[in-house]
């Protein structure tokens, strides 16, 4: 199973204010796995994946505390994100150790573009 949270920024202009406002795009990876069906190996595979937005259009990114909040909104929509694509792969109930693994991971892999994000603001 993959596991991971993919983070992109894009501006996005309000057709009534035509201002550029800031939202982060969360996305949990897709999921693969295989259950019962009716067909040449009994098994299919089943695709899920799951996407997140928020706005920082509030903070201001030259602040470090404003920074800390991003990284915070991040790490609580990430969670969000993995805690709900763990509830989707039917356990009955929820795997702390899994859904702690794909946040960490996936607070990881946006690290980059985090950083990206706080050089164009400075």
């Amino acid at each position: 199973m993959a596991t991971g949270v993919l983070l992109h920024a894009i501006p996005v202009v309000a057709q009534e204010t035509e201002a550029a406002l800031e939202e982060v795009f969360v996305e949990a990876p897709v999921v693969r796995r295989q259950v019962s069906a009716r067909g040449p190996t009994g098994y299919t595979t089943e695709m899920i994946q799951l996407k997140r937005q928020f706005s920082y259009a509030d903070l201001d990114l030259t602040k470090e505390s404003d920074v800390k909040e991003l990284e915070k909104r991040i790490e609580m929509t990430a969670r969000a994100a993995c805690e709900a694509l763990d509830d989707m792969l039917d356990h009955d109930r929820q795997d702390a150790t899994a859904v702690y693994r794909c946040t960490k991971q996936s607070i990881k892999q946006t690290q980059e573009e985090l950083e990206a994000l706080v050089a164009a603001a400075n």
